[in-house]
């Protein structure tokens, strides 16, 4: 193996890791060197004499068990890490719209989030999070299984880990493939990782690993509904400590980790006193004494000069005297060159960059890194203010300070004329320049190239597993610290102080210098007929000039399709209209974009602008191609007006919009009958017996509605955490029935039913192309008034009729679906439309 190539991928991760977890956080997680209370300190070098190694498995964010990381990670010290093996692509939006790649990025960031409140560390594979599975089964023939394993022995290779503990377990069944998956995976790496014939490119950059056990982990809620379950092979932990330094029982900090997870609707109660774990050996070492940890050395004493290492952290944590940390830092600098002398390893540069960071907060250090600006591009002028501050006269020298920039060429630096620090007094370091022609984009690097199904591309192996990307400017800070040189790298951020929440940091971007959106990713038209489509060209540098062109699907036609642009201000935006007109035949196609900027030899491929913004996670700029679908199939509608009820989040409305009927959406004080009764229909956005508190008022005035002539469509909810259990004029129980094969075959009950034949006539060719799933939480139980009109099943299981029902109540129609249209729809699936057309229209 090249020591110099495993010093490379251990110094990158350990730099990744440093900036991620090993910080306090600003706003958001973000990384900032922000300075610690005493106790933290103390936390952390209780901490530093741990040289354990924890590896958590499962397969989605929201999976893991974040009171056992909180134990692991600050009761014993433990590096603990959580292995996602998806981003949770797949999973329902609670707080939002985004579906599929901007979920996963959400739910990436949810997951920072909760390592950061629980101390432990986040890695992810490769795999795609491509919807619910059933079986183990179908999610290793979806997923890559070599590569998800891969990436998986990558992980235990590179961290090392004493334990692998895995969330469920590899031969239960009653549960999602996925969870499945990765802990028969988990248990195929954990031999997998100490065989050099197993992924030996990967030996170029670290070495193999043989982990002690491992482990699978439940609870007790596990047995509650199995009383004769025999628990005799399962060893049992309590990890209900109370953490005098942290303030908090590990059921505390754990909720409040779980409860980073929003989008899912996972907010968490605290827990207090007790909480009994279980654990079963799935392979490894046994346990003769219910110690997890048996047979391992946890301390410094299991490397060579380890010894000495631990006597001085042990003596640096004895005499710690919380007003006074300054005094701390000749024994630490001591631990610190005691470190740097035994063997190399990933978790020894762990925990020498994590002793070096409490050095300088014991010695009073603050620095940051920031711009005046949130967005740059390149040949841009670029200002970076890096602020340093001495706040005990500790002898502490800055002796250089340097920005450093990562570019698609390599990379390049530029030094700050640094000052001397005085105590207590803030030396303002500016540095103005202007970047280099090659900067890359900001955009996630796991959505870089076009995915598969099952799995994301990433030729770059150094890069797999993170969780995000590294920054794109990083300002290096180089202290001598009592005759001690210790560099301390920040990123740059933008800082800018908000009326409401005051001082908050961004990330900053890395922009081209024009964008274009259109105003939608999917464009749907009933008739054969000319319809004008927005674009937005956004400049993202000032005096931004050049020729938009638009290209089209064959057989599609626009009366112009090259623009011109002239735009002065950054961020000034131009707005053109294309006028296409579709084939005669029904058709399907993308509109993608170029631009042609001034002074440049050739066209190139536009790249849109889209931003994910909420308050618990950081705000996420990506620049994905310039496109959007195509769809032309004759579709008619006939509800001229159509009221709709916010849920979750989708994008009916639009979809409304694109059929012709006018959108009305409906707040609390609209749900009055002479407003309904304007309205061909109704149709409740997904959840939103789930999410809209309001409803459980208003369903008698809807079921009103709709026994006056009207039609009410209601879309899926989840079968708890109902707002009103009357969702329905008549008898309708919810379950967790579902179909998740998306081309599971679909029947029709009721054929000639006007649901399914008016005005627009539903075949079995109207279910193809569907993404993802048929549907989910169908009803199993109902009232013989209503009418099920389809039947479909997942394969080796029962037909499951409840994926659409049509009740007549007075006059008008109550239909209740569990399909999932608000991901067909997005996806321009033609079947879904014309089916949604004629839902709408069973009052006309």
């Amino acid at each position: 193996m090249n020591s110099t190539s495993q010093k490379a991928i251990l110094s990158l991760f350990s730099l990744f890791i440093a900036l991620f977890f090993s910080a306090e956080f600003a706003f958001a997680q973000l990384p900032q060197f922000q300075s610690k209370s005493a106790s933290q300190i103390q936390h952390e070098l209780f901490k530093l004499q741990t040289l354990g190694s924890v590896l958590y498995v499962a397969a989605h964010p929201d999976d893991e068990n974040t009171r056992l990381i909180a134990y692991y990670s600050n009761h014993l010290g433990a590096r603990t890490t959580y292995l996602s093996l998806t981003r949770g692509d797949g999973g329902q939006n609670l707080i939002g719209k985004e579906q599929r790649e901007l979920m996963g990025l959400i739910r990436t960031h949810e997951l920072l989030a909760a390592r950061y409140v629980d101390g432990g560390e986040q890695l992810f594979s490769r795999a795609n999070d491509f919807g619910y599975s059933k079986t183990a089964e179908e999610a290793l023939s979806i997923w890559d299984q070599e590569a998800v394993l891969a990436d998986m022995v990558w992980a235990i290779r590179r961290l090392k880990p004493d334990l692998i503990i895995t969330r469920f377990a590899p031969d239960y069944t009653d549960t999602h493939g996925h969870h499945i998956a990765s802990a028969q995976l988990a248990v195929e790496a954990f031999k997998a990782a100490s065989n050099p014939k197993k992924f030996p490119e990967q030996l170029k950059w670290v070495q193999v690993h043989q982990a002690k056990r491992i482990l699978w982990n439940t609870s007790a809620f596990f047995f509650r509904d199995k009383p004769n379950l025999d628990k005799s092979g399962y060893h049992t932990l309590d990890i209900g400590m109370f953490n005098p330094l942290l303030g908090q029982h590990y059921g505390e900090i754990a909720a409040k980790s779980r409860s980073q997870h929003k989008s899912q609707g996972f907010g968490a109660a605290a827990t207090r006193g007790e909480q009994i774990e279980y654990f079963k050996l799935l392979a490894g070492d046994s346990i003769k004494n219910n110690q997890l940890e048996e047979g391992i050395d946890m301390t410094w004493k299991r490397i060579a000069g380890g010894q000495q290492v631990e006597t001085l952290l042990k003596k640096a944590c004895t005499e710690f005297k919380p007003t006074e940390p300054h005094l701390s830092v000749p024994v630490l600098l001591q631990a610190l060159t005691a470190m740097k002398q035994v063997p190399h390893s990933e978790i020894v540069a762990y925990k020498i960059d994590v002793l070096e960071k409490i050095i300088l907060h014991c010695a009073g250090v603050w620095a940051e890194a920031t711009s005046p600006e949130y967005s740059v591009s390149s040949k841009d002028s670029f200002l970076v203010q890096a602020p340093a501050l001495m706040r005990y006269s500790s002898q502490v020298e800055l002796v250089r300070a340097q920005l450093k920039i990562s570019t698609a060429s390599g990379a390049e630096s530029h030094n700050f004329d640094v000052q001397k620090l005085k105590l207590n007094k803030v030396a303002n370091h500016l540095l103005k320049i202007q970047l280099p022609n090659s900067l890359n984009n900001t955009h996630p690097y796991w959505l870089k190239n076009r995915a598969t199904l099952g799995m994301y591309t990433v030729e770059d192996q150094v890069q797999r597993g993170l969780p995000e990307n590294t920054p794109p400017f990083m300002v290096e800070f180089v202290f001598n610290v009592q005759g001690t040189s210790i560099a301390l790298n920040v990123p740059v951020l933008h800082k800018w102080t908000d009326p409401v929440d005051g001082e908050i940091y961004r990330h900053l971007t890395v922009a081209p210098a024009a964008t274009i959106n259109f105003e939608q990713e999917a464009y749907t038209w009933p008739k054969s007929e000319e319809r004008r489509l927005k674009m937005v060209v956004k400049a993202h540098q000032k005096n931004t000039k050049g020729v938009l062109q638009v290209n089209l699907p064959e057989g599609w036609s626009c009366k112009q399709n090259s623009f011109e642009f002239d735009i002065k201000e950054k961020f000034g935006e131009y707005t053109f209209y294309v006028d296409i007109k579709p084939p005669q035949k029904a058709s399907n196609g993308i509109i993608k974009a170029e631009f042609k900027f001034e002074g440049m030899p050739s066209t190139e491929p536009a790249l849109a602008y889209t931003k994910v913004e909420y308050k618990h996670i950081p705000i996420q700029i990506l620049f994905p191609q310039a496109e959007a679908k195509l769809s032309f199939v004759p579709i008619q509608n006939l509800a001229r007006k159509v009221g709709y009820i916010r849920g979750a989040g989708d994008d009916l409305p639009q979809a409304l919009a694109q059929l012709g009927s006018e959108v009305l959406i409906l707040d609390e004080s609209q749900i009055k009958a002479e407003v309904l009764s304007t309205l061909d229909a109704v149709v409740l956005g997904v959840r939103a017996y789930n999410t809209t508190d309001f409803l459980r008022f208003k369903t008698r005035i809807l079921h009103d509605y709709v026994q006056n002539g009207g039609v009410l469509v209601v879309q899926y909810n989840t079968n708890f955490d109902l707002v009103s259990n009357n969702l329905a004029p008549y008898m309708l129980k919810l379950s967790r029935e579902r179909v998740t094969e998306e081309n599971a075959d679909v029947s029709f009950l009721e054929p000639e039913h006007k649901a399914v034949q008016k005005p627009n006539q539903i075949q079995r060719s109207d279910f193809d192309d569907w993404v993802q799933e048929r549907g989910l939480y169908f009803p199993n139980e109902w009232a013989s008034e209503f009418k099920p009109l389809l039947s479909m099943k997942d394969r080796n299981e029962p037909d499951r009729k409840g994926a659409l029902l049509v009740a007549q109540h007075g006059k008008g129609y109550f239909v209740y679906t569990g399909l999932s249209l608000f991901r067909q729809l997005p996806a321009n699936v033609a079947g879904a439309y014309k089916l949604l057309a004629n839902l709408i229209s069973l009052g006309r």
